[in-house]
């Protein structure tokens, strides 16, 4: 890999992260992404390693962002996360909520590991390469679920447009091992 900076503490175990999710290779310290069996791909996340080396806005795989987390305020805080690989060209009703009545969803999930707690994050979707919303749907939104099966039991994120094709939403709790669409 091949940086333009000088990656930080922080920047340096969020990479060594992926890089581990990526290869199935086992990690002796600092291993702070605990679904590598299920949600391998495209690894990201924000922390912080001391006060002076943090990294606090990371996206996966061109479709999620996650930044300014409001309480990561001590050493080895982290917040990683990565996708399963599932379909986004497709919407769909399975796992939706209300039984996918007046919504859906794709199928790509991404789980999330948390070291001590980062706070409430904001959360930035980029629909630009999603398919064209289903007829009579009209807003975009962002599932938060404890247990990957958004049909009961998710909260159900409305989002703002940004510019262009990007959307977001504030003041996000996620906590750890929890999934997010």
């Amino acid at each position: 890999m091949v940086f333009d900076f000088s990656l930080n503490q922080a920047q340096r175990i969020i990479v060594a992260n992926y890089l581990a999710a990526k290869y199935n290779i086992a990690m002796a310290g600092n291993d702070y992404f605990a679904y590598e069996a299920t949600h391998s791909l495209d690894v990201a996340g924000i922390g912080r390693e001391t006060a002076a080396e943090t990294h606090t806005a990371a996206m996966s795989d061109g479709l999620l962002q996650v930044s300014n987390p409001t309480g990561i305020d001590v050493d080895q805080e982290y917040l990683l996360f990565g996708h399963d690989n599932a379909d986004i060209t497709a919407w769909t009703t399975t796992e939706a909520p209300n039984g996918g009545s007046d919504i859906q969803r794709f199928a790509r999930e991404w789980r999330f590991s948390e070291n001590g707690d980062v706070g409430d994050v904001d959360l930035l979707i980029d629909v630009s390469t999603f398919p064209p919303l289903p007829a009579g749907f009209t807003r975009n939104g962002i599932m938060v679920d404890s247990d990957g099966d958004f049909s009961s039991g998710a909260t159900v994120y409305e989002v703002g447009l940004v510019a262009g094709s990007q959307y977001d939403v504030s003041g996000v709790n996620i906590g750890d091992g929890d999934y997010v669409y």
